[in-house]
């Protein structure tokens, strides 16, 4: 989750995506910051404000701008982050592209972590979903090791690179699958060919999401080391953020309206199209086995960890059996609070909607259905 605060001058400017003119959208500039890049917040408005004072004033964030415009028919977008290696990752406002996913997209509850809480009452404030158990497993030795279960919370952010997870969680994941850590940088580290082998399970209410090793491998630019680094750290307390080394594996789709979120596996490298525009509920979304709303309340949630199993590492087999090990997490929270972009000013129109050309490494494209005014997709070819 990113946050930035810096002295600035407040004011509002038109933002053009793709030939389509979205006036009057609320900018802070700022002459003085430790920040490299802006910040285009996409989660909801309460965390969002002009001021840290004790009377904050909130303002109407960009998703909100573009359906109080009737840009979009709903306060709705979808991720789709790509595989690791590929050039371009999109987020689509007001509609969802079929061809992006397999499977079915499951729909679970964004829950309410009262830790967070901005509100004072039940609305969320942050992207919240229920992870209800974790496992790890080998596809060659068919085998799948489950080393946590209950209740805890995880923060789908955009805005952060790598995967979070608890010191239990981390530890459990190190002892079963034999990984090493870097003395040097404290990542993990693990034999490159585990790549296409291992894999990383969360299960969200019913919904499995396996996340494969080489998702998770960080780019280190030295392609001859047989060593690979995981992306994975300790979050330093007990919450889970679901950041870009998770969401590559996802097609995610956010409404803020509903409070929902709806996931499938992404399918990367897609390049058709197929967007249905979303007008009421999330089309084609069926909910999760055990779906609910509530999460337990502000305390006494948690996953219990337990680092009892092994895997095959090479020709060693690593044998644990850790003590029971628990992991609070006072309904945890994960938040797709923002998302950075570069402009093209090259564009052109077509007879199905908007495209716009982009120079490689730096644009936006987009593309309408019938109208522009249904959904507007944004190709982002720099990582959220």
């Amino acid at each position: 989750m990113v946050q930035l605060t810096a002295p600035s001058t407040w004011g509002y400017d038109t933002i053009q995506i793709g030939g389509v003119n979205i006036p009057d959208v609320n900018i802070a500039v700022c002459d003085n910051t430790d920040s490299d890049s802006g910040v285009l917040g996409i989660s909801y408005a309460e965390l969002e404000s002009t001021t840290t004072s004790s009377s904050p004033k909130t303002y109407m964030n960009f998703p909100m701008t573009m359906k109080n415009q009737g840009f979009i028919s709903k306060l709705t977008y979808s991720v789709y982050l790509n595989d690791p290696d590929a050039d371009t990752a999109s987020i689509l406002f007001g509609a969802i592209d079929q061809n992006k996913y397999t499977g079915d997209l499951a729909l679970m509850p964004i829950v309410k972590d009262w830790r967070y809480d901005v509100t004072g009452t039940s609305q969320p404030s942050t992207i919240d979903v229920t992870i209800s158990s974790m496992s790890i497993g080998s596809k060659k030795s068919n085998k799948k090791i489950e080393f946590g279960s209950g209740a805890a919370a995880g923060l789908l952010d955009t805005g952060t690179t790598l995967l979070y997870v608890p010191k239990t969680v981390l530890t459990a994941i190190t002892k079963i699958a034999g990984l090493s850590t870097d003395t040097s940088s404290g990542y993990l580290t693990c034999n490159c060919n585990l790549g296409d082998d291992y894999y990383l399970s969360f299960n969200f209410q019913g919904f499995d999401v396996d996340v494969p090793f080489k998702n998770l491998f960080l780019d280190t630019g030295d392609d001859s080391s047989s060593t690979c680094y995981l992306g994975v750290r300790s979050s330093g307390d007990s919450t889970f953020i679901l950041g870009d080394k998770f969401l590559t594996s996802v097609y995610a789709v956010i409404d803020l309206e509903d409070n929902v979120v709806a996931m499938a596996k992404a399918n990367t490298d897609s390049t058709s199209e197929n967007i249905e525009v979303i007008s009421d509920s999330i089309p084609s979304a069926s909910s999760v086995a055990s779906y609910y709303s509530t999460y337990g309340g502000a305390a006494g949630t948690s996953l219990s960890v337990r680092a009892t199993g092994s895997l095959k590492v090479g020709r060693k087999e690593v044998e644990v059996a850790a003590r029971d090990v628990t992991s609070t997490a006072d309904c945890s929270v994960i938040s797709t609070s923002s998302v950075s972009f570069l402009a093209s000013n090259d564009k052109s129109n077509s007879s199905s909607g908007y495209t716009v050309s982009t120079a490689e490494n730096s644009g936006v494209q987009t593309s309408g259905v019938g109208s522009f005014l249904a959904c507007i997709i944004l190709v982002l070819f720099s990582a959220f």
